[in-house]
């Protein structure tokens, strides 16, 4: 956690910084890994792999479920889909472990399991849920009659996050908005595609708004940037290292990415 101090520094140098840039300095900014992270997160939807098993491997290096999605796409994409198993496995030995919420099945299909099975719909939730952590979703999904839970359409998730990727949103404002509906960064960039694609364009800026209010935000850990880009944020704009990841953290909190982008972009200038 950023120490209180610092965080104000940071948020007056941001607003600052924000009042000071002209129209005329702004550049077009993409996240640098965009391409990449739609490339892995493509990579584990067309694979059998399940959010569980994203959970699990998230889980095993302290990550969140759609960063467990980027790793299996990674190892999928590098040819070493044969570690997931084991890695997947010392997860398991860890403890970690996956609900119903993550099966992403519905109560009807845990009413139609337990009628199956001869158990109660939440008898069948837990048997499920365990089913799915030792790897075993296949045979959830036969019972079902062989298709996932109706509320999970691949291809049209796949639509909202190439929606998003070509927005310009940030990762950042992903994060605020799932924060905001009590879910993760990977849930956020759907949301926002749907927005995109419904014509709500317009509400997302109110959402993002909310969720500030609500006290969401970002830190340089959210941004696709290393060191040395701090170090150039720095020289840019006066200050130590630590203090301009401060304000970086507090301008994309504030969807002022363009901001940095531009800062950065005296580097070549």
């Amino acid at each position: 956690m950023r120490h209180p101090d610092k965080r104000r520094r940071g948020l007056r140098v941001a607003l600052a910084l924000m009042l000071t840039t002209s129209a005329a300095g702004l550049i077009a900014y993409q996240p640098v890994v965009a391409q990449s992270e739609s490339d892995y997160v493509r990579a584990f939807g067309n694979s059998a792999y399940t959010y569980c098993d994203a959970k699990l491997v998230g889980a095993v290096w302290g990550m969140d479920p759609y960063e467990g999605k980027i790793q299996i796409g990674m190892k999928i994409l590098g040819g070493y889909a044969e570690n997931l198993g084991p890695l997947l496995q010392t997860s398991r030995n860890r403890g970690f472990a996956c609900e119903w919420a993550d099966t992403g099945l519905s109560y009807n299909d845990a009413e139609q399991l337990g009628e199956l099975w001869g158990v109660e719909p939440w008898d069948a939730k837990a048997r499920a849920a365990r089913m799915f952590t030792m790897g075993n979703s296949g045979e959830v999904y036969g019972v079902l009659g062989g298709g996932e839970s109706d509320g999970h359409d691949p291809d049209m998730e796949q639509t909202a996050l190439d929606r998003f990727w070509a927005s310009g949103y940030s990762y950042c404002d992903a994060k605020m908005i799932g924060e905001l509906y009590g879910t993760d960064t990977y849930q956020g960039k759907i949301e926002i595609g749907n927005k995109i694609g419904a014509g709500l364009v317009a509400n997302i800026p109110l959402v993002l708004n909310e969720s500030r209010e609500r006290g969401a935000s970002c830190d340089w850990a959210d941004l696709p940037y290393g060191y040395s880009n701090a170090q150039v944020l720095a020289a840019a704009w006066g200050m130590d290292v630590a203090s301009a990841k401060a304000a970086a953290g507090d301008l994309a909190t504030w969807g002022r990415i363009d901001v940095i982008a531009a800062a950065l972009g005296h580097e070549t200038h």
